[in-house]
């Protein structure tokens, strides 16, 4: 298990953790001055330290010059995993957030689609945020992610479409419920070269509209088939980013 650091200051070699992390590590964890902590800022980095000083609201440390033997360092993808999705009604975003965050989403972006059920006004809107920003962070240290992803703001789905119509080496792929769409093997194994980024278009419970799947196919988004069954939609994100990364990690 990995710990938010309120400071990781590689100068003079300290850092330190304060706040509900701390509580937890102490109270909860019952961690003591000369236990080792795995660290990260949520930027990338990832330290190891050995607690000099641990109080219930704030815990010192010296930072360790070098990880543990078993340590065998952070991994990636090939390519950044981007998830553009119809914004789901309930609590099920929190739970396509949690499971992105583990599978290797590195961006989220809430749509707004013709047929979004999920209804927000802007109060409602600003505190959903804060928790989905709360969810990303306790996937982020349950997984052992040193970045944390980006959670965009709400968008629609038309500025999506403009947005990566106007971006390079990017492979979009968009999740259609038709027997017109290719299945993966075909979709994806033939690419004349490695994406530096896929998006992936997951729509709402009632499905695309005729108009938004138009706009796709001009832009030049890879239609994508998921199988012969009927996803729902907090499901369907996974099963598409699992077929990606299949079949373009080598």
């Amino acid at each position: 298990m990995q710990f938010l650091a309120t400071s990781l200051n590689k100068k003079d070699g300290s850092f330190v953790v304060e706040g509900d992390e701390a509580f937890h590590i102490v109270r909860v964890l019952r961690k003591k001055p000369g236990d080792i902590l795995r660290l990260f800022d949520g930027r990338g980095e990832i330290l190891w330290g050995k607690i000099t000083v641990a109080e219930t609201g704030r815990i010192w440390g010296r930072l360790l010059e070098s990880p543990p033997k078993n340590w065998s360092g952070e991994r990636h993808y090939p390519f950044e995993l981007h998830l553009y999705q119809a914004l789901p009604k309930g609590q099920k975003w929190d739970w396509v957030l949690e499971k992105g965050c583990e599978i290797g989403f590195d961006l989220f972006v809430p749509l707004i689609t013709s047929r979004v059920i999920a209804k927000l006004d802007p109060a409602q809107l600003a505190l959903k945020q804060e928790r989905w920003k709360r969810v990303l962070s306790a996937a982020v240290k349950q997984c052992g992610r040193a970045k944390a992803p980006e959670l965009a703001p709400l968008m629609n789905f038309d500025q999506a479409v403009k947005a990566l119509t106007r971006r390079q080496g990017v492979l979009t792929l968009f999740a259609w419920e038709s027997e017109l769409a290719p299945n993966a093997a075909k979709a994806l194994g033939h690419l004349p070269s490695p994406p530096s980024s896929v998006a992936i278009f997951i729509g709402p419970e009632g499905g695309w509209s005729q108009e938004e799947v138009r706009l796709a196919q001009e832009a030049g988004f890879q239609m994508l088939s998921l199988g012969p069954y009927v996803l729902r939609t907090e499901t369907a994100p996974l099963v598409a980013a699992g077929m990606a990364i299949a079949l373009l990690v080598q």
